[in-house]
């Protein structure tokens, strides 16, 4: 009895549903799922032709001439687009592909980790509980054993 509380039933489970469970609910794969999703976003992201906006640059100023009763206002509208040259848009994409394959890669390392370490936790609790059984059988063959022998002493 567990002081007034029902004890829980307990729960079976093979292998392969042990190590699932630890999938979902291992904490250590949240940044990795996370890095992965990042990494998407920048493989689209690199998938563009300007590496930046273009910019617009506005200078107004005075105009002085030789006359000096006669200063007006110069004006200057620029709008500057940068071009890249020397394959920037290819680099880039293959360093977003490469930045996705390595989230990828850790995010698999990750969940075999995980499986692992719960198929070992699983190994152990049987272990255990097959540990648990021996004895308990051996200790009734012990008392078995205590009983013939105080019978035997008696007789």
């Amino acid at each position: 009895s567990l002081s007034g509380t029902a004890a829980a039933a307990p729960v079976s489970m093979d292998l392969n549903e042990a190590m699932r469970r630890a999938e979902q609910a291992a904490s250590a794969l949240g940044p990795k799922r996370a890095a992965v999703g990042s990494a998407q976003g920048l493989r689209r992201a690199a998938d563009q032709r300007l590496s930046q906006p273009p910019r617009i640059e506005v200078e107004i100023g005075p105009r002085f001439r030789a006359d000096p009763s006669r200063i007006g206002v110069d004006a200057t509208l620029g709008l500057w687009q940068d071009l890249p040259l020397g394959g920037v848009g290819a680099a880039r994409q293959r360093w977003a592909r490469a930045a996705s394959g390595e989230a990828d890669a850790r995010l698999r390392v990750g969940v075999h980790d995980v499986r692992a370490e719960a198929a070992l936790s699983w190994v152990d609790l049987r272990l255990a509980r097959e540990l648990e059984q021996k004895r308990r059988e051996s200790l009734e063959h012990a008392l078995t054993i205590a009983k013939i022998a105080g019978a035997r002493a008696d007789g």
